[in-house]
């Protein structure tokens, strides 16, 4: 048995199959994309064919992406804590696994791993969870932490 367990908490541990994420591997079977890819790869003009792949593919992204194909991985992540289904889930996924830690006996904690280092990324991101998981959240100079 540990003595302590330590849960490392990202932005998409609050999946809980609710909110649609866009499969990115619809845009390889693209055929612009998958020409400009070969020719990326054994083309004359190799850099440009990548550029010019990387524009399609942001195009059929920025067309396709939302509530029908599912959210790009920005968006998703951001509707993860947003969505109130989905937040539902989760906060009963936290609940069932704080019984079952307190059952064990073991000390636990929740430690943020925030994936960007700009306030205006993670704050949205990880101030809702932070109040479902009990982890104190940062606080900006003159600002009471959440």
């Amino acid at each position: 048995r540990p003595d302590l367990v330590i849960w490392g908490y990202v932005t998409n541990d609050a999946n809980e199959g609710i909110v649609p994420q866009f499969n990115y591997e619809k845009l390889e079977k693209d055929a612009v994309v998958a020409f400009h890819k070969r020719r990326s790869e054994h083309g004359l003009l190799q850099r440009l064919d990548f550029q010019l792949q990387q524009l399609r593919r942001e195009k059929l992204l920025a067309k396709r992406a939302g509530p029908k194909h599912g959210y790009e991985y920005n968006e998703w992540e951001l509707r993860l804590v947003e969505d109130a289904a989905n937040r539902a889930a989760y906060a009963k996924t936290l609940a069932e696994l704080a019984t079952t830690m307190r059952a064990a006996g073991t000390p636990y904690f929740f430690l943020s791993l925030p994936n960007s280092p700009r306030e205006e990324v993670f704050r949205p991101r990880y101030a809702p969870n932070c109040i479902l998981l009990r982890m104190p959240c940062w606080a900006a100079p003159n600002e009471e932490p959440l």
